[in-house]
Parts: C-alpha cells; structure tokens; sequence
C-alpha cells in the first residue's frame, strides 16, 4: 500500500511539474514516456514470439488426438449412400474373369494397339468408342501412350452431366492394372442394360499412370499445355460432375484404399469420401482404409502403450500416419494417384485401390460397390458444395475440419511476424539521444539496400529454377542435389561481402532480417489458408531456422544458426534422404519431376522461387 502511495504521489508531482514546463517540453516528456513503454514491449518480443512458436508446434502435434476430430455425416440428402438395390452378380463376375484373360494378353502389346483393343471391346457392347494419342516433351526424353474411352449416352437426358469411371493402365505399385481395367469392360457391359441414368457414363481406359488421364483432360476441356501434342477427342459429353478411379492389380484384396490427394493439395468435397466409404463398407461388405494404412501398432511402441493406455495410444499413432501421409502428397503437390487431376477442373475424384491379399474379396465386392456408388452419383442434382473441401482425415470414419487445424500454422506465423517487427522496434530504439529530437539521432535503416539484396536472392532463385527444370533428369543425380543444397550459401558470400563496403553493416543485418521474418510470416499465413500441409512444413523448416537466427548475436551462434538453416533446405533433406534410404529418395524425386513435366505441380517453383531466396536470405544476414 505504502508504495502504490508513493507512486501516486510521484505521478501528482510530475503532472504538476508538467504544468510549469514549455509545451514543447511536455511533448517531449510525453514522448519519452511512451518510448520506454514501446522499448519495454520490443525487448520482451523474442519471448512473446517464442511462446507463440510453441503454441503452434503444440497445436499441430495434439490434431491426431480424437477429441478435435469429428465423425462423418452426409450434408448432401440427394447422395442416400447404400440405399439402393444392387443387381452386380455373378454373371457379371464371370464376365469380369474373361476380360481378366484378355486384358492380361493385350498387356504385351504396343500402346496403341492396346487402346485399339479397348476400343474394339467397348465396341462389341454396344458404345460408340475412340482413341487419343499424346506426347510429353521433358527434354531429352519423352512421355506417350493412348487413351482408349467410351460413352454411354443416357436414354433420359440431353447429355450436359457425365460421370467418369477411369482404370489407368498402370497401378499404384507398378503392376499392370489388369483387373481394374476387366472390372470397367464387365461394367460397360453391365451399366448399359439400365435406363434409370440421368447423367452420362464415360469409361475411360488411360495410358500410363496419370499421364494419360492428364492429356485426355486437357483436350477434353480445350485448354492446352507447352510441353503437350494430344490427338483431338473426336468423342464427348457433358459437364462431368464426379470421377472414380479403379486400381485393382491383384486376383483378390482385403481391403479398399481411399485415395483423395490432388495436385497442389487439392481435396474432393467431403460428402464424396463419405458416402464411398460408407457404400463399401455396407454394400460391397469390404473394410476401407486411408492409403495403405494397416492396424498394426510399432513393435518398438508395445511397452509403452501397455503402460499407458493401449487403445489411447494405438488411435493417436493411427490418426498421426493417415494425417501425415495426407500432409506429404499436400505439402509437395504430388496427387497420390489419378484422381488427382480432376481437381483443377471441379472435378471430385478419388481412387480406389483394392490392396492385393490373398482374398477374401475379389470382383463381387468391387462391383456391387462401384454400382452404388454411381447410382449415388447419378442422384446428385447439382454438384458436391453442402460438405468441406478442406480437411484432414485422421480415420476413414472421422476427420479434423478446418476450423481446429488451421490455428497451428497460423500461430507461427504470428511469431515470426511479432518478431520482425520487434527487432524494427529494436533498431528505432537503439538511438543514444531520444529527446533531442534532430534528424541526426535517428538511426540510419538501410532499406534500399536490404530491398535490393533481398530482390538478388529471388532473382537467383528464379535463375537456378530455369537451370533445373531445363534438364530435369539431372535432378535425380546426387551431385546435382548437393551442388543446390549448397548454393545458397555460396550465393551469399558474395552478397555479403559487396554489403560489407557499406556502411552501417550492423544495422544492415538487423533490416534482412527484419524483412526476412515478416515477409516468411506473411508466406506462411497465406499457405496456411490455401495449402494447410505446406503450411505446416513451412513452418517447421522456415520458422525454426529464421526465429533461431534471431537469437543469434554472438559469432560462434551466427555459426551454428548458419549450419541448422542449411539443413532445413529441401536439396539438403533430399541429401540427407539419399544418404540414409537411396531407394525411398529416388521415387519421391522422381514424382517430383514427373508431376512438374506432366500436371505443372506448384513444387519445384515454389522451392526454388521462395524456400531457396529465403534461405539465401538467411544466409546472407548471418554472415554480416
């Protein structure tokens, strides 16, 4: 009490002393004051930044807990998943088998004669049907194939809605998709027989992987592409509302992987993946999983799950692999199967891929499940738009909607943005004289220098993107990767030291990175609304990196600053992955160059054109 007193009296005293003072006078005090009050702030920012780092570290690792997940629910009434009767017997099996046969012979042959062969067989039920040739030109090696298709034209309707069921020639794990292509002749054969659609079918045998549905697409919409020659479709229908892919490369499976992932993070509306796994679990009587997922707990888990409790333990770690694996096809824009080159054009889409198993479920269960998916599809009266098309699925009945995941990335943002304008605070407030009030008190802030040496590190990134992707084969090659992972910090040197000649090369480096800070900030909030899984690995090798060198004073920490932020760079993670894995590192990279040459993923451009110049960047303010 005595010193609240105190204080109380002080203030009466100054507010009286103030009365006696010149008006410039008591600006001037008022000033200070408010300085000191602003300095206090700007001094406690790195803390306040690093709480809001962890806040959204914390956000992240809790998403696979079940209590911010929610169960599936249909918000589109028109759908009625598995409310319909199926009539896929197994006649239709029988004929499945048949096609199995062929299809498998026809495997041998050239592409074009392949797609002549499917093109016959849809013939022979009653479709009218044609053949697309394409090309793509990845410099000194090419892409081509032939696209085989048919269209049943619905009896009841003026052919402005369509529905696509698409088998690619090759499966997700390499293996030629024998079965999946005989399950979409046994439907041609079979779908026809019924007058209830309302929307055409488009069976669509595709060349390739993804490749093949990509230039089918493209002519299809009349769009074109730099690095694509595809025939004209002498043969179409009407808007396609939805597509489902089928990959069944084995005799038989146990169960059904969903698979959703587009290009770019793209996602289909929610009532999509709903509904289908809903159909196969009630209809075709088939378990549905994410990807590839299996419920097998890690051995190396075992005792502390049986500490702790099992079945806690065992959802979390489910939920956190189907959360991550959805956050690697997001983060680098590699669609995780054909379906994801639908997206771009409104297109919902999934794949799924029977897992092969030596049973118990085979042709029936497929088919019965595939039929009343499209007659879910064929009830839709407008496309899908009543159910979220930003997500996370943490199980194939539950997910994490937007509202409770996108907190994580935007509080680290926060913290970088917080923290770059503390340290422009913190270079205002370094001035000796905060009274005088003259022009010469204020600390030089060199800001055009700082703009145009940021400018440099963009226009390098822009210069070794056009050398990568001019020969992209050599992107695969080690020595290439470790000459990008240590361009940035060759790229510095030089930067560094032309800014050394300036003056005022302290404050130089507070500016860089100052704007590094709140122009990665900014990046990051804008992801997080557009790309959540890119958003979220952004902000683990971006904001530890730039909120660790500003912590950084002394040299010995400059240093080691230095080192940790080479490492978070892409080329140096795919180092450090060819290192310890070579044959998983391979593939990735390799999806990463097909998807740039074939679908224009956002990747590469975004590695070269923002992660890189910010890692420059970095660089060049810690070596001043």
């Amino acid at each position: 009490m005595a010193s609240l007193l105190s204080r109380l009296g002080e203030r009466i005293v100054s507010s009286k002393d103030d009365k006696d003072l010149l008006p410039e006078e008591v600006q001037l005090r008022r000033h200070d004051r408010r300085l000191r009050i602003f300095t206090r702030l700007i001094d406690k920012t790195p803390l306040i930044s690093w709480i809001f780092l962890l806040a959204g570290y914390a956000w992240l690792l809790a998403l696979p807990y079940k209590a911010l997940h929610r169960g599936h629910y249909i918000s589109e009434n028109a759908i009625q998943p598995a409310q319909v009767n199926t009539y896929w017997s197994w006649t239709e099996v029988s004929w499945a088998d048949r096609y199995a046969g062929q299809v498998a012979e026809w495997a041998t042959l050239p592409s074009h004669s392949k797609a002549d062969q499917i093109r016959i067989a849809f013939g022979k039920n009653g479709l009218p049907a044609a053949t697309q040739s394409y090309s793509y030109d990845a410099g000194n090696r090419s892409v081509a194939g032939t696209n085989a298709w048919a269209v049943y034209h619905a009896p009841k309707t003026d052919g402005s809605e369509a529905i696509v069921l698409v088998a690619s020639w090759k499966s997700r794990n390499g293996q030629v998709n024998v079965r999946g292509i005989a399950t979409l002749l046994a439907l041609s054969r079979y779908l026809t027989k019924f007058s209830l659609w309302s929307k055409d079918i488009i069976f669509l045998i595709s060349d390739g992987y993804l490749e093949g549905a990509h230039a089918w697409l493209k002519e299809y919409h009349g769009q074109t592409q730099s690095n694509l020659r595809a025939d004209k479709l002498r043969l179409t229908s009407g808007a396609i509302w939805a597509a489902l892919i089928v990959d069944y490369p084995y005799h038989s499976f146990d169960h059904l992987g969903i698979y959703f992932e587009g290009t770019n993070g793209q996602l289909p509306n929610l009532d999509y993946i709903n509904s289908v796994t809903h159909i196969a679990r009630w209809t075709g009587g088939s378990p549905v999983r994410l990807h590839t997922d299996t419920d097998s707990l890690r051995s190396d888990y075992s005792g502390l799950a049986s500490a702790l409790n099992h079945d806690d333990i065992r959802e979390y770690q489910r939920a956190s692999k189907n959360i991550l694996r959805q956050v690697g096809y997001c983060a680098l824009g590699t669609p995780s199967g054909p379906q994801g080159v639908f997206g771009q054009y409104r297109i919902d889409a999934i794949t799924l891929f029977a897992m092969p198993a030596e049973g118990p479920h085979g042709f029936h269960s497929l088919g019965k499940t595939i039929e009343s998916t499209l007659r879910s599809l064929n009830n839709l009266l407008e496309r899908f738009h009543q159910s979220f098309f930003l997500y996370l699925m943490s199980t194939p009945h539950s997910f994490v909607n937007v509202g409770n995941y996108l907190p994580g990335p935007i509080l680290v943002s926060i913290a970088m943005t917080l923290s770059g304008l503390g340290l422009w605070g913190q270079i205002f407030a370094k001035r000796k004289d905060r009274l005088k009030g003259s022009r010469d008190a204020l600390p030089a802030r060199p800001v055009l220098l700082a703009l145009s040496l940021v400018t440099l590190c963009y226009m390098l990134g822009g210069a070794t993107l056009y050398l990568a992707t001019a020969k992209l084969q050599l992107i695969t090659q080690i020595h290439i990767l470790c000459s990008l992972a240590a361009l940035p910090a060759l790229a510095a040197w030089p930067f560094a030291a032309l800014a050394r000649n300036r003056q005022h090369t302290e404050r130089l480096s507070d500016v860089l990175l100052c704007f590094g800070l709140i122009i990665n900030g900014m990046v990051l909030a804008v992801a997080s609304t557009l790309n959540f899984s890119l958003a979220a690995v952004l902000s683990i090798v971006s904001a530890l990196p730039w909120l660790g060198a500003r912590s950084a004073r002394s040299p010995a920490d400059r240093w080691l600053a230095s080192i940790f932020a080479l490492a978070c760079s892409p080329p140096s993670i795919a180092c450090i992955a060819f290192a310890l894995k070579p044959s998983g590192a391979v593939p990735v990279l390799d999806s990463l160059t097909r998807d740039w040459i074939i679908v224009r993923s956002w990747t590469l451009p975004l590695i070269f054109l923002v992660v890189q110049p910010a890692l420059t960047h970095l660089l060049l303010a810690l070596y001043l």
